[in-house]
């Protein structure tokens, strides 16, 4: 649980360094598979109450520039973040 928690937060911190230098570059397949695996956690740990509504990760047949994987993954910070998830 807060292996999941920690993960989305090195993730966002790592794609804000990476968005600052190259905001439209694409996700290759493997940097995607590690978004959307620590997404599918957080997402069973938030029990239907996604920050996104609809969202549920990625599509590896369209993939996301860093700032798209960045603006998801600092709403997921967010509501990690939250005084409701702190027992995460």
């Amino acid at each position: 649980m807060k292996k999941a928690k920690r993960q989305i937060k090195q993730l966002a911190s790592d794609f804000r360094r990476l968005s600052d230098k190259k905001p439209n570059d694409t996700l290759n397949s493997f940097k995607l598979e590690l978004v959307n695996s620590a997404i599918a956690e957080i997402n069973s740990l938030l029990q239907g109450e996604l920050p996104i509504a609809g969202f549920e990760q990625f599509d590896d047949a369209e993939l996301p520039n860093n700032s798209d994987v960045l603006l998801v993954l600092s709403l997921y910070e967010a509501e990690l973040n939250s005084n409701e998830y702190d027992h995460i």
